[in-house]
């Protein structure tokens, strides 16, 4: 070989050391980068964990609790609200019949009362022949021996009044 030949084999190409050089210049940015990038990553981390402890960032969070527990208990308020509007409406629906029963059963009792007081009262004894008698004063005569000849008397029969006098007065005892 010749000795250019020899030099040439012995240098490296003007070529060959360029592209040398861009692949060396190429791994040392990329190392060069991630020698920044870890620490940034790191530093990023670091700052996420301080984030967290920060008053906003546990404010944030409770905020967030707390509107999950106000869901909830909407869920749970609307689930009970509608259970009970639908009691409330399988009762509207018996309502009427359970009244239409009690109104029945009052009417029932009012009835028998009357009859009752009906039966007991004065203007049945009336109907049975007997009478009201008042004195002058309209109080009711009880006892003969308040009354006296002459007095006069206000006399209440089932179907109409009459005035008289006492004409004679015998004791309830004879």
């Amino acid at each position: 070989a010749t000795p250019s030949v020899a030099a040439e084999l012995a240098v490296p190409s003007r070529d060959d050391q360029t592209a040398r050089l861009r692949v060396l210049g190429g791994r040392l940015t990329g190392s060069a980068q991630r020698a920044v990038a870890d620490p940034r990553r790191r530093l990023d981390a670091e700052r996420r964990a301080l984030d967290g402890l920060h008053p906003r960032a546990y404010l944030d969070a409770e905020r967030e609790r707390i509107g999950l527990l106000l869901d909830r208990a909407t869920r749970a308020a609307q689930g009970r609200l509608e259970v009970e509007s639908g009691r409330l409406a399988r009762a509207d629906d018996r309502l009427p019949m359970l009244l239409s029963g009690r109104l029945m059963r009052a009417r029932s009792d009012l009835a028998r009362q009357v009859a009752a007081l009906s039966a007991l009262g004065p203007f049945a004894t009336l109907e049975r022949g007997y009478a009201i008698v008042r004195d002058g004063d309209g109080r009711i005569v009880r006892d003969a021996a308040r009354l006296a000849p002459a007095d006069p008397l206000t006399v209440r029969l089932a179907r109409g009044e009459v005035d008289v006098r006492v004409e004679h007065v015998a004791d309830s005892r004879s």
